[in-house]
Order: structure tokens, then C-alpha cells, then sequence
């Protein structure tokens, strides 16, 4: 298992995490998401994950890096 750890922008409410873990959760090899809503933090437990491949999803969600 990998563990890996995203801080994004637009963060504010249990939608937004909602949308995340939904966007993510379609990308092989992702088995959880987890998002801190006060802080933006987004961790995801997976296998062979692609941080490259998991930011560009966050960015098209609406939710890129800080």
C-alpha cells in the first residue's frame, strides 16, 4: 500500500469533499480518500499511484495544489 498527501485550494464543505473522493476513487489503483475540509488536506491509500496523474485530476475537479 502507498500512502499519498495533497494539500488543494476551494476546499469548504462536505460537497467539495464529496466531489473529490468521487473524481479519485474512478482512477485504477485508489482504494481510499480522505479530506480534512478545514485544512484542504486530501490523503489516498492505493497501489502504483501516480502523484502526477492524481494532481491533474484534482486540478480538473476544481480543487488544484497550494
Amino acid at each position: 500500500m502507498q500512502n499519498e498527501e495533497f494539500t488543494v485550494q476551494n476546499v469548504k464543505c462536505q460537497g467539495c469533499a464529496s466531489t473529490i473522493y468521487e473524481g479519485l476513487t474512478k482512477i485504477p489503483d485508489i482504494q481510499d480518500v480522505k479530506v480534512v475540509i478545514e485544512t484542504g488536506d486530501v490523503s489516498i491509500t492505493g497501489t502504483n499511484l501516480n502523484r502526477t496523474q492524481i494532481s491533474e485530476k484534482l486540478a480538473e475537479l476544481g480543487y488544484p495544489e497550494t
